[in-house]
């Protein structure tokens, strides 16, 4: 199988989605040619009814494998952990296809976004979704080997979606929490958690103190919305929230408040969060860590993993009745969200966004009492009267971007509020604020990090804005362990150091100058382009000691340089899921003979972590 193909694991007793009924339930039909024939003469397993269609899913399935390559239905459930007989069973539209093996299949068969539309409707009978970002196959492509080493490795149930909350990958536990959820084309959480968490009638039942996920959810949605309002998909889930008077409530109150009140740490703080699901019948405790990979941040993708961690020891707050999901499966309708394709068709009454630069302004200044002259004199703004500030608080005017720290600053708003007041007003990514975690995040860093990086198989470390590694799994360290040691370039004690200036690097790290230190150089270049004016200490002095170093700074200058200026922005992340080759000690060989591994390397950036500049980095060898 190429490994750039999206998968889920091989069936095994563990996997509840590829041993579900649909892929071993077998009928009495007989096999091979005898097979199409029944297919042709119509001859169908009781209680299956005859396809309306012109094209049924199986031959959907069957069209799809053969342009792959597989010559054979059962070379093709071998190869990606399917039952052949279960396989069969579905080519030959002899057994219901669930929607977990649907969506399953859509990504191994590699449809396109038409294709995994027209399944859908067929194994459904329900219109599909429009999609929040356009099909980028390149991206996908990383995105599937990179999935195969944080979704699929995983033992809980692990989600990753895409900037729209649409599913790209999930894994068996996933899918199995949802098992009993039915069919729908829009709302269903293996195709859309976040529309699923707000808008299907099953999200209150599954989720206990269901309005305290709902306050996390609509805070999101303002923080995406905020950053893209133009955004179809977007603008359609905001003006479904507003259709209903529970969310709109919470949209324009709650998550105004929460944004006013804590800024993005009310983003932050879904990460690393306890938090009650009924599974199976029980209430159950989950641990909610989320990260987004190396190479689709800027996408806005988002893993979710859900850690059980037992039964839910406290009282739940009941879920308020709601009313029916306006979403039916039974056909099209007037508010599908394939119709909004431009602003004006998406107007909407009452406030839009959650909030706004003027009323985070004029809330802080209200709370302190101070007169609009007192908090422009304090700014030191250049500007003459009060008029100004009035404007920016009936956001008639935004302010400059050099005008909001003082804004800040006298106003007494937290870094928090200060970053989300930036966001409002620039639409970009808020600067770091440093690259040492503080105290108060050590402990939050410490329990994710046991989640994403302690107990994997594949070696992993977790690093700040730096490169200083905070931990590190017992495989990194085994993989490392014959690196003579140092207290300044160790690879377990930084990496990009230990790449730049280990003697062993140039031993351990095949092709070390260009597979290792240029793309490392380029991370490191990357990262100083985008905060030319926020440049951390720490990363001033890396700079400083590669200038110092006649071929660090010509490899940093001349090519590093000529990378960024072919390639620009995100050139560093999209060598997410390189394979790249490591040279180690063959153990027991007292010759000193050394082995080579192939190794994958992924990265991540744990949400919480992310104003400090954390990144997840493993190496899932592959030979």
């Amino acid at each position: 199988m190429d490994r750039g193909e999206a998968r889920l694991p091989r069936s095994s007793p563990a996997n509840p989605v590829l041993r579900s009924p649909d892929l071993h339930q077998r009928s009495d039909a007989p096999r091979c040619s005898e097979n199409v024939m029944n297919h042709i003469l119509g001859h169908r397993e009781p209680g299956i009814p005859r396809p309306l269609p012109p094209i049924t899913a199986g031959e959907m399935l069957r069209s799809h494998r053969i342009r792959l390559g597989y010559t054979s239905r059962e070379s093709f459930a071998f190869q990606h952990g399917h039952s052949p007989r279960g396989y069969s069973d579905l080519e030959t539209d002899n057994a219901r296809m669930s929607m977990a093996t649907m969506y399953a299949l859509r990504e191994q068969l590699r449809m396109g976004p038409v294709a995994k539309d027209q399944l859908f409707q067929l194994v459904t009978g329900a219109p599909p979704a429009l999609k929040a970002l356009e099909v980028d196959p390149a991206l996908d492509r990383v995105t599937a080997r990179w999935a195969d080493a944080h979704v699929h490795t995983h033992q809980d149930p692990v989600v990753l979606m895409d900037g729209g909350w649409h599913t790209r990958h999930f894994n068996a536990a996933w899918a199995q929490i949802f098992d009993a959820i039915p069919p729908h084309p829009r709302d269903h959480p293996l195709d859309n958690p976040m529309r699923f968490l707000l808008f299907h009638p099953a999200a209150a039942q599954m989720f206990p103190d269901w309005e305290k996920w709902l306050v996390t959810a609509v805070t999101q949605v303002a923080w995406h919305y905020d950053l893209h309002p133009e955004n179809p998909h977007l603008r359609d889930i905001r003006r479904r929230i507003a259709e209903d008077d529970f969310l709109e409530d919470l949209y324009v109150n709650r998550a105004r408040q929460e944004l006013t009140d804590h800024g993005t740490d009310a983003i932050l703080q879904g990460d690393v969060d306890e938090r009650p699901v009924l599974i199976d019948g029980k209430t159950m405790s989950i641990l909610l860590t989320v990260m987004s990979p190396g190479h689709a941040q800027e996408c806005g993708y988002q893993l979710f993993k859900l850690t059980l961690l037992g039964p839910y020891p406290g009282n739940v707050t009941p879920a308020p009745s709601r009313a029916p999901c306006p979403a039916a499966v039974d056909g099209p309708h007037d508010d599908h969200p394939a119709i909004i394709t431009a602003p004006e068709q998406a107007v909407m009454p009452g406030p839009d966004r959650a909030l706004t630069p003027g009323q985070l302004l004029r809330a802080y200044r209200e709370r302190l009492g101070l007169p609009r002259h007192t908090v422009l004199r304090g700014a030191h703004l250049p500007v003459r009267t009060d008029r100004t500030l009035r404007k920016y608080e009936g956001d008639e005017a935004k302010p400059r971007s050099e005008y909001l720290p003082g804004l800040a600053r006298v106003l007494t708003m937290s870094v928090w509020v200060a970053q989300y007041l930036d966001i409002l007003v620039t639409r970009r990514e808020p600067l770091p604020l440093g690259v040492n975690l503080p105290a108060e995040v050590t402990g939050r860093c410490a329990r994710w990090a046991r989640e994403h990086v302690t107990h994997q198989a594949a070696p992993t470390a977790l690093m700040d804005g730096a490169w200083d590694v905070i931990t590190c799994s017992s495989s990194f360290h085994e993989l490392f362990r014959h690196v003579p040691a140092d207290s300044l370039s160790h690879p377990t004690v930084n990496w990009l150091r230990y790449v730049a200036f280990h003697p062993d690097a140039r031993v351990t790290l095949v092709d070390w100058y260009e597979r290792w230190l240029i793309p490392a150089l380029t991370d490191f270049g990357e990262v100083l382009t985008r905060y030319a004016h926020a440049v951390q200490p720490e990363q001033k002095a890396l700079l400083d000691e590669f200038e110092a170093d006649p071929l660090l700074w010509d490899a940093y200058t001349r090519r590093v340089g000529q990378v960024l200026q072919r390639a620009g922005a995100g050139v560093a992340t999209r060598g997410d899921g390189a394979v790249r080759k490591l040279s180690v000690p063959s153990h027991g060989d007292a010759a000193g003979a050394r082995t080579e591994l192939s190794v994958r390397i992924t990265t991540g950036v744990p949400l919480f972590g992310r104003p400090w500049g954390l990144r997840l980095g493993a190496f899932t060898i592959i030979d």
